[in-house]
């Protein structure tokens, strides 16, 4: 049995055993807030209805020392930036649950 991902448009499946997974390419990436603070979440990786899903997110960093960190970030640890044309305010700052 051949285990390479399986593509789909900008998703993969990946097999996994009595599970099915997928990763999911987010093109134009989003703007969110995290606990470590604001980014482009490029990706989410889902591993089923057992687990939260996984963000995938390059944090804009506060010096170039710290720009472009990714990080992962559980779905209850990430908000949607603001928007003024959708009239949305900037989130709170997430807190970490774990």
């Amino acid at each position: 049995m051949n285990d390479a991902p399986l593509q789909m448009g900008h998703s993969f499946f990946v097999p996994a055993p009595k599970a099915m997974s997928t990763i999911h390419r987010l093109s134009p990436p989003l703007r969110v807030m995290t606990p470590k603070g604001e980014g482009f979440a490029y990706a989410w990786i889902d591993y089923g209805p057992e687990l939260n899903t996984i963000w995938k997110v390059a944090l804009f960093g506060s010096s170039p020392a710290t720009a472009g960190e990714v990080i992962n970030v559980d779905d209850e640890e990430i908000r949607m930036c603001g928007n003024a044309m959708w009239n949305m305010d900037e989130p709170e700052q997430p807190k970490r649950t774990i």
